[in-house]
């Protein structure tokens, strides 16, 4: 099991966000960002981007989430922590000046912020994307923040520590229900007080907020962390962030404990090995050993009961499709589309930047 919450910015709201001038940080970036717009127009959209981009920051750094992991540009990785480094904000902003010389300067269509923090035995992602396109429908700005179990940390091959504390936690329905309250309502708290956060720096109404309970079915058991499959197309805890595989690994043994605990599960998110929702699970759940539905040792069944919804789109389309399970449809995208629009297009000149000069 791990946490997921999703942050999306309306983009009918955003012609109310209160753009302030960069920071000295920031206008770095925007300078290695507009050295060759060819227009006043992207100077606008580039400048608002940043500047939202920048406030997104404050709101983490109000929070002690001050350590970066990963900085892009359009899928250009211009910083990517592979040294563990920890309040690196001024060095990879500088570092990111530097380097653009070395590329051909143009309008960015996705800047990309990843940052990582530990706080209350909760490891946590925060992935923020601001998209200068997007879908019809889809969001520009989206913030997804995952949390894992810091207290079930592999160290090294060996996963025998981990398997022995997770033992503990499914010894009993009881624990079981105890311990997962204790680690929701952690995260629930984490997540609200980012987005009190967030409406402090970008001050604007309409945030939407979607918190889940997450829990991987394998394939087939794996046996360290080293075997865990990356998808950089998926959450934060999915792309393979070095050393992270050590935090998430406890994930990969969670349904298989269930399932020979027979631990009744219930509200979650049911994904597979690619983090992509195939199950999604209500108030009732079901009792975990009854069937294979989380054995990772055996082919994907069904529960027998339990207030279940299925969803196409994943590594056991197959298993469904023979099981002539009732698939509920195609799980939202909410990616970037080639042919969608600006989202800076319905903000025309409704933003005040005062004196200061792009």
């Amino acid at each position: 099991m791990y946490f997921s919450g999703l942050l999306t910015l309306d983009p009918s709201q955003l012609t109310q966000i209160e753009i302030q001038q960069p920071r000295e940080n920031f206008r770095k970036l925007l300078h290695a960002l507009t050295g060759g717009l060819s227009s006043k127009k992207e100077e606008l959209e580039t400048f608002t981007a940043v500047a939202v981009l920048q406030q997104i920051n404050m709101a983490c750094q109000n929070l002690g989430v001050n350590n970066i992991v990963r900085l892009s540009k359009d899928d250009l990785d211009f910083y990517l922590d592979t040294e563990g480094k920890t309040n690196d904000l001024d060095d990879v902003m500088e570092r990111f000046r530097l380097e653009t010389d070395r590329y051909e300067s143009e309008l960015f269509d996705k800047l990309f912020l990843v940052l990582e923090h530990d706080e209350d035995s909760i490891k946590y992602l925060v992935e923020i994307d601001v998209n200068r396109r997007h879908a019809v429908g889809a969001y520009p700005i989206e913030i997804k923040i995952n949390g894992v179990l810091s207290e079930f940390k592999t160290s090294g091959n060996s996963s025998e520590q981990v398997k022995e504390k997770m033992k503990r936690i499914f010894s009993s329905q009881e624990k079981y229900d105890a311990f997962l309250q204790e680690k929701q309502a952690i995260f629930h708290q984490f997540v609200n007080r980012f987005e009190q956060s967030l409406r402090r720096s970008i001050r604007v109404d309409d945030i939407k907020l979607k918190i889940s309970n997450k829990m991987v079915r394998p394939k087939k058991s794996i046996q360290n962390p080293k075997q865990i499959p990356a998808n950089q197309g998926g959450e934060p805890v999915y792309y393979g962030y070095p050393g992270f595989a050590d935090f998430f690994f406890y994930a990969w043994m969670w349904s298989a404990f269930a399932h020979t605990s027979h631990i009744h599960c219930n509200n979650f998110d049911l994904v597979d090995e690619q983090g992509t929702t195939m199950m999604a699970v209500g108030e009732n759940g079901f009792d975990a050993g009854a069937t294979d539905t989380l054995n990772p040792d055996a082919d994907f069944e069904a529960p027998e009961t339990g207030d279940v919804e299925f969803f196409g789109g994943h590594e056991f389309e197959g298993d469904f499709a023979q099981a002539n399970l009732d698939v509920g449809g195609e799980i939202p995208d909410m990616g970037i589309a080639e042919d969608g629009g600006s989202w800076f297009d319905s903000i025309g000149d409704s933003i005040d930047f005062g004196d200061f000069d792009i």
